[in-house]
């Protein structure tokens, strides 16, 4: 059967048409939404109100690549119009119709543009499809009434069909009185009316027309209590715009402490859930069950309990019959802080608590009560009585005549209604697990529109997604989507205090600048390219092993691209002598990978050398003393997840704490005391040992006294360097358990440094002395090369690798500045420097330096 269009619609194809045409190319899907701006429709107020405009759609178009649809894709959106008209009962195709199969239709150019315009397509083709179908429910169609032979009167005889034949103005209007969908409705519009003015809700939002009142029924008696009745209509009003409200008489105590999440979702007041159906059908299946119908949502604070229960609100103020009587139920928020307010005499709590489960048994499911901080009810309002809120409110909760949806956190939960197993047995938990940064990055272009009308601003798409991925490295102490949306937030009121217009990321950058403290060139420094120079970066900090730092580089870009699935980022084993810059490589790579050294956490294995110590990383089991608090492993990545975990001479731990590292390295996360993930995948694991260090020096002709020369290597080519390597790797892995060894991703062995690498880091730990005294006492000195040539003449030990150096700095440098100072020589504001003379230290000003260095 042809396709039947509306007028409207022909209209928007014409335009579409036209609008090719001056392009040079065929008409495609992007002319269609192009077009449907011209022409004036409800597809067109849709778009606007989801805040996208034709100049949105052509910007975001010119910035794509792409400029056609793919193959087949205008025909299928013409299958998909005819199928759905002919599915909805639709005589003709709407504009409404023709931008749900512009919806439907995934791989259209017109869906693409309008992802990367930040609009969230699934929620808005959900919308779509849903008014199409809600208006052929109440007999809109396009432009055109639908007038259908109205049905028999129902009989008189039925109590409550009789109640309805009252006068509307002797009774509380409710949502019964509204007229049936299938009679001929004085409210529907005129052919004449724009579809601007077809009303857009099934309940309107003012007064209802007087209607003559019938002949007068008397009313049968009531039935017999064993035959099932309807359950009594709870006062919806209709008038003074206000739907869905619970009658003031009959509902008193809802009304008093209760938010009405229900009649705020038809004002508009609540914005739609994204990416959360899956709960929401959980939600309706636990509210649905005859007893213990009681949900409790528990997850972390941020990860949007509160907006789950709200968007329950949303799902059941649209045309929801198929949920029975739980699709026109009402849906309050009650504060547990509202239910002890004023409660101070004796008994006043318990007759509070009284009243509002008596109010919610008289709506006999048409009421649903949500309680944020559920896990306050445990003792809530007790006093000096034996009773509390939960004891209350248990038999209610177990019979199914109180339905409650609780929300709390896991640790709250285990903490207070757990150790209630009669509380406990009253909940169905359901575990709202933290958004993926891809889901996060799916519910801010959701939300984005409306924080961009808020402040008056446009987020762009990449600051969008920067602000999922910046808050989620470096606001640790919030879970998403909670700590993305804040930073949006801050960035939008920043912009809009500037006086602009657009978001971009910089914007984003500086809003996590201002609530973390992390300065903004690391914020905007390109991971990736941070990434690919890592080897040049490790260079600059560590001296003398290239080939190491090499190696390191290459297996953190390779698992960096994504071969390491769900292992660490990288797990290395650090062997050599002591000394020779493990500890200082692993702190650069935290700098280098994750912002600042403060991101490096050292456990120090000798620590660890009993089988009893595993519990300080992991907590203690429960029975034991301190099983309440976290372990040290859990607490370091509680808060911040990316993260280099040093475990220094991992070949002293005893065999149960290699056990846990086996599992750290195979798993990617454990399990600790408290029954908390901890995650690793994100951490770049480092295990040291000083084993084999003999065999190193071995190879070194160790120098004996202070003057004598230089220590330097046989004459070992790199074929025999690299077997003592191999043999020092050996003798690590043999104390080490097999499982352990085989599972470590590179095994680097640093090498003694030589006479010049132990110059740069004389040089360089003199001047970390100098600057900390001219922060402390703002006097300024430098050292010249006699200097360093002095410090190092007391030789380098290849076992103990330069840590004596700092020994020797100390007793020839900083010494004789501090007796300097003593003196009154150098006093705040002196600027001098260093010079040997034979085994004495002089000053020289700061003017003479060129003299100084080069003579």
């Amino acid at each position: 059967m042809a396709e039947r269009l509306s007028r409207e619609v022909r209209t928007i194809r014409s335009q579409a048409d036209i609008v090719a045409r001056a392009t040079g190319r065929a008409t495609g899907s992007v002319h269609y939404l192009v077009a449907m701006f011209v022409v004036e429709c409800p597809a067109r107020d849709v778009l606007v109100e989801t805040g996208v405009t034709d100049q949105t759609v052509l910007d975001t178009y010119e910035r794509m690549a792409e400029r056609d649809d793919p193959p087949e894709a205008l025909a299928e959106i013409h299958r998909q119009s005819q199928r759905l008209s002919e599915s909805a009962g639709l005589p003709e195709t709407t504009s409404m119709v023709l931008l749900a199969s512009l919806l439907r239709v995934r791989d259209s150019l017109a869906c693409r543009v309008l992802e990367r315009a930040g609009v969230a397509v699934p929620s808005l083709r959900a919308k779509v499809i849903g008014q199409v179908t809600f208006d052929q429910d109440r007999g809109v169609t396009g432009l055109r009434p639908v007038v259908r032979p109205p049905e028999p009167e129902p009989p008189a005889n039925n109590s409550l069909r009789s109640s309805e034949l009252r006068p509307l103005s002797d009774r509380p209007v409710t949502r019964t009185d509204l007229p049936r969908p299938d009679l001929p409705r004085p409210d529907l519009p005129r052919p004449d009316l724009t579809r601007s003015e077809v009303p857009r809700s099934a309940l309107p939002t003012r007064p209802l027309p007087t209607v003559p009142p019938p002949p007068k029924v008397e009313p049968r008696a009531d039935p017999p209590a064993e035959v099932p009745q309807e359950p009594p209509p709870i006062g919806r009003k209709v008038a003074d715009g206000k739907v869905f409200s619970l009658h003031p008489d009959l509902f008193p105590t809802l009304n008093e402490l209760g938010r009405n999440l229900t009649a705020a979702a038809l004002a508009g007041e609540i914005e739609p859930i994204i990416g959360r159906d899956a709960i929401v059908d959980a939600l309706i299946d636990i509210l649905l069950m005859k007893h213990a119908n009681n949900p409790c949502l528990i997850g972390e604070a941020g990860v949007g309990k509160t907006a789950i229960a709200e968007g329950l609100a949303l799902r059941l103020s649209g045309n929801v019959s198929q949920y029975g009587k739980l699709g026109s139920a009402v849906i309050v928020e009650i504060p547990v802080s509202a239910l002890l307010a004023g409660t101070g005499l004796r008994g006043a709590f318990s007759e509070r608590m009284k009243k509002l489960r008596d109010e919610v048994a008289k709506a006999a499911g048409q009421v649903i009560v949500f309680m944020d901080e559920i896990h306050t009810l445990m003792g809530a309002g007790t006093g000096d009585g034996p009773l509390d809120a939960a004891n209350d409110l248990k038999s209610a909760l177990s019979r199914g005549k109180f339905p409650l949806i609780g929300a709390t956190t896991k640790a709250e939960y285990q903490r207070h209604i757990e150790s209630d197993p009669a509380m406990d047995r009253r909940f169905q938990v359901i575990e709202v697990p933290e958004p993926s940064a891809a889901e996060a990055v799916t519910i801010l272009a959701g939300v984005a529109p409306n924080f961009g009308r808020h402040h008056g601003v446009f987020y762009q798409h990449e600051a969008v997604v920067s602000s999922v991925h910046l808050s989620k490295r470096f606001i640790t102490d919030r879970c998403l989507p909670d700590k993305a949306i804040s930073v949006l937030d801050r960035a939008g009121a920043q912009v809009r205090r500037a006086g602009r217009e657009q978001v971009a990321v910089d914007d984003v950058a500086r809003a996590v600048h201002l609530l973390t403290g992390v300065p903004m060139e690391r914020l905007l420094a390109d991971e990736r390219g941070r990434i690919r120079d890592l080897a040049t970066d490790l260079k600059a900090r560590i001296v003398g092993h290239d080939r190491v730092l090499e190696r390191i580089a290459r297996r953190v870009q390779r698992n960096y691209a994504g071969f390491s699935g769900q292992r660490p980022l990288a797990s290395l084993l650090f062997a050599g002598a002591p000394g020779v810059g493990k500890t200082e490589t692993a702190r650069a790579l935290a700098e280098c990978l994750f912002v600042s050294g403060d991101a490096l956490v050292r456990f120090d294995m000798s620590e660890y050398a009993e089988p009893h110590t595993v519990s300080r990383l992991l907590g203690s089991p429960p029975g034991y003393v301190g099983h309440q608090q976290v372990g040290l492993l859990a607490q370091a990545l509680q808060k911040r997840p990316y993260r280099v975990l040093l475990f220094d001479e991992v070949d002293r731990a005893a065999a149960e704490v290699q056990a846990l590292l086996l599992q750290l390295l195979d798993a990617g996360r454990i399990t600790d005391n408290h029954g908390h993930a901890v995650d690793v995948r994100n951490c770049l694991i480092v295990l040291t040992s000083n084993i084999g260090a003999e065999l190193l020096a071995a190879g070194r002709r160790r120098s004996i006294g202070f003057g004598a020369e230089t220590v330097v290597a046989t004459g070992e080519d790199e074929a025999a360097l690299a077997r003592q390597d191999e043999a020092v790797v050996e003798r690590v892995r043999s104390k080490l358990s097999p499982e352990l060894a085989s599972r470590l991703d590179e095994c680097l062995v640093f090498r003694p440094l030589d006479r010049e690498a132990a110059r740069v880091v004389a040089r360089r730990a003199i001047d970390a002395g100098a600057d900390r005294l001219y922060e402390a006492r703002l006097i300024r000195y430098r050292a010249d090369d006699s200097v360093v040539d002095l410090v190092l003449e007391g030789g380098l030990d290849p076992a103990l690798g330069v840590r004596p150096l700092r020994a020797r700095i100390e007793a020839v440098v900083e010494s004789f500045v501090t007796d300097c100072i003593l003196d009154g020589l150098l006093k705040p504001g002196a600027d001098v420097v260093l010079t040997a003379r034979g085994q004495q230290l002089k000053l020289l000003p700061g003017a003479l330096v060129a003299t100084a260095v080069s003579g």
